[in-house]
């Protein structure tokens, strides 16, 4: 199963964007890992760009939103995040977690259970 959510809003005077698209397949053990090509689109905008390390950040927040959305479904996922996509104005902390928790309940073609919120202060995941 594939999904792709694009988180593209103006909320309280804020720009907020993020992409993820993501593949996943029941398992026995819920897994994540980001594919190595991930950030493919900015190498072939950017050739010089280095992404090897650098993006770790936004790496990281899509891993969160993954295993967030897997713990909301209840079931075990082997999900490998393909794409991530951003923008030095309107990517801020939070937005690509809720992008990657929306695609994962994209693929699987179900809501949430517990969805995240967006507030002034930017998004909330319940705890």
């Amino acid at each position: 199963m594939e999904g792709t959510y694009r988180f593209f809003r103006q909320i309280f005077g804020r720009g907020h964007f993020a992409e993820v698209k993501v593949s996943l397949v029941p398992a026995d053990q819920s897994s994540v890992v980001v594919a190595e090509d991930t950030f493919g689109w900015l190498t072939a905008m950017y050739p010089a760009t280095d992404v090897s390390s650098s993006h770790d950040d936004l790496r990281g927040e899509a891993i969160d939103g993954v295993r967030y959305a897997v713990r909301d479904v209840g079931r075990s996922f082997a999900v490998i995040i393909t794409k991530i996509v951003y923008t030095v104005a309107d990517t801020g902390p939070g937005d690509m977690k809720f992008a990657a928790a929306h695609a994962v309940w994209q693929a699987l073609g179900q809501p949430a259970r517990r969805p995240p919120s967006i507030e002034e202060s930017g998004v909330q995941f319940p705890d």
